[in-house]
């Protein structure tokens, strides 16, 4: 049979030792079926209790468009000329970093946990825990500086409280605070600008979501808010300089107006040119009145002339 259906044979004989072998290695996973299971889960209760006590860590993103080379410029252009477009890119990452931005978003960061925390809840500002610790640390004088219903006010208060001194508990957190420290926030920040392009990327960790999310949030209020004032500064004190001289001349021009109207009520003139206009029309039309009555009046003395020269003695 074999010599008559070779093939068929050869493949028999393949067949028969997968078979064997899938047998061996079934048989050997069943002795060994103990350790399978066990290993694992020693590995698993091992792995669990060396990091239960680890911190979680979360990141968080945001992208800026700046637009500095491929935007339109004022002639008509795009991007800067030159290599000015990433020299602007530069300085804007550093702006980003500086201490000015950074301490800024420093207590309005504190400003915005002590306003919305909640020590029994985690919520989208800092979770419970980290808030009671946060808010056991405060004291009263600087709780009373929390404005519930204004985010802003509650940052002016904070910065007119600071000072720097060792027992100012605002400028303590400022400087050595994990969440509100100006170099706690430095060490975390990553600036990057992606590939040349337009885009810049700002990057920054946490073991708090809340803190991370707001940190990047506030930032970019900031930064923008800082950008415009470094940027169009200048330009926004030429433009309140004529918007001031547009006014003081609007209201030297109205001034006279005003003057004007009540000239022309005192002295019971409408309108000066108008009535002008109207005054040469009835001249004009008196004198072709007159000189119609003066044509009239010679036609009828030198008809009734004639008349009496015809009628004579009759």
């Amino acid at each position: 049979a074999c010599l008559v259906g070779s093939e068929m044979c050869i493949r028999d004989r393949f067949y028969s030792k997968a078979m064997d072998l899938f047998r061996y290695i079934v048989r050997f996973l069943y002795k060994i079926r103990w350790y399978l299971i066990i290993l694992p889960m020693i590995a698993l209760v091992i792995a669990w209790f060396s990091t239960r006590d680890m911190e979680r860590v979360y990141d968080t993103n945001t992208t800026i468009y700046t637009g500095m080379i491929t935007g339109y410029n004022l002639e008509g252009g795009t991007g800067a000329a030159g290599g000015q477009s990433q020299i602007n890119i530069t300085n804007l990452m550093l702006l980003i970093t500086t201490d000015a931005t950074i301490h800024e978003v420093s207590l309005r960061l504190f400003a915005r946990c002590m306003m919305y925390g909640n020590p029994n809840k985690d919520n989208n500002y800092i979770s419970a825990e980290h808030f009671r610790m946060l808010q056991n640390s405060v004291p009263v004088e600087v709780k009373a500086l929390i404005n519930h219903n204004s985010e802003n006010a509650t940052y002016a208060n904070l910065k007119a409280y600071e000072r720097p001194s060792a027992d100012n508990y605002v400028f303590g957190i400022t400087n050595y605070h994990p969440y509100f420290g100006i170099d706690a926030i430095t060490s975390r920040l990553k600036v990057i600008q992606l590939q040349k392009s337009d885009i810049i990327d700002i990057g920054y960790t946490a073991n708090d979501p809340g803190i991370a999310y707001n940190t990047l949030d506030i930032l970019n209020e900031v930064f923008a808010r800082q950008y415009g004032l470094l940027r169009y500064g200048e330009t926004n004190n030429v433009i309140k300089f004529f918007e001031r001289e547009v006014a003081r001349l609007y209201r030297i021009l109205t001034n006279a107006e005003d003057d004007l109207i009540r000239y022309n009520i005192e002295k019971r003139i409408i309108n000066y040119a108008e009535q002008t206009k109207q005054l040469s029309s009835l001249d004009a039309n008196q004198k072709l009145s007159d000189n119609d009555l003066i044509i009239n009046k010679t036609t009828t003395r030198a008809l009734m002339n004639y008349l009496e020269r015809q009628l004579g003695d009759r």
